[in-house]
């Protein structure tokens, strides 16, 4: 079984979008990443209602979208500020994974789309923290939907403690 993950990166973050896609599931499930980089050439030469139709398709496609959070994503530039909108407005489950090791929340890179409000869900960026979210996060996401709550969560800091070897990578 493959599943399918959206990523909202800058480019400058390349090098953790690598990172994530060599991590395995430790399950046998395969993941597919998704992202929006190879349409940033099209800016401002095709439409960006046409554009931004190409971004969403890709969106739609999968079950879960994970936004690299550093410095480069702070910027908020065009292009991943139609990203982090579209997930958000259409309710589609956000994991935020901190480049810093921040386990909870970190306003310093937060897009300010999230900070009003929206659905997500916030981890360091590492393999264990990463897979528990791929693989529990969007059926929480989808309960609180369906209870009409949002807002930003994380995990307890006793899961973290069960984690195996609660590693950095």
């Amino acid at each position: 079984m493959t599943k399918k993950i959206f990523v909202v990166y800058d480019e400058e973050d390349q090098v953790h979008v690598d990172k994530m896609k060599n991590y395995d599931s430790g399950t046998g499930k395969k993941y597919e990443f998704i992202d929006c980089q190879d349409l940033k050439d099209k800016l401002g030469k095709v439409d960006d209602e046409e554009l931004k139709k190409e971004f969403y398709q890709r969106m739609d496609e999968a079950e879960i979208s994970v936004i690299i959070m550093s410095q480069a994503i702070r910027s908020m530039r065009k292009f991943i500020s139609w990203q982090v909108t579209y997930l958000a407005n259409e309710k589609k489950p956000i994991v935020c994974a901190n480049t810093n090791g921040i386990r909870s929340v970190d306003s310093t890179f937060l897009p300010a789309k999230l900070k009003r409000g929206s659905l997500s869900l916030h981890i360091p960026l590492n393999k264990e923290a990463f897979n528990m979210a791929i693989d529990n996060w969007p059926r929480f996401h989808d309960k609180f939907v369906a209870d009409g709550k949002n807002g930003m969560f994380k995990f307890p800091e006793k899961l973290y403690q069960q984690m195996k070897g609660e590693k950095k990578d």
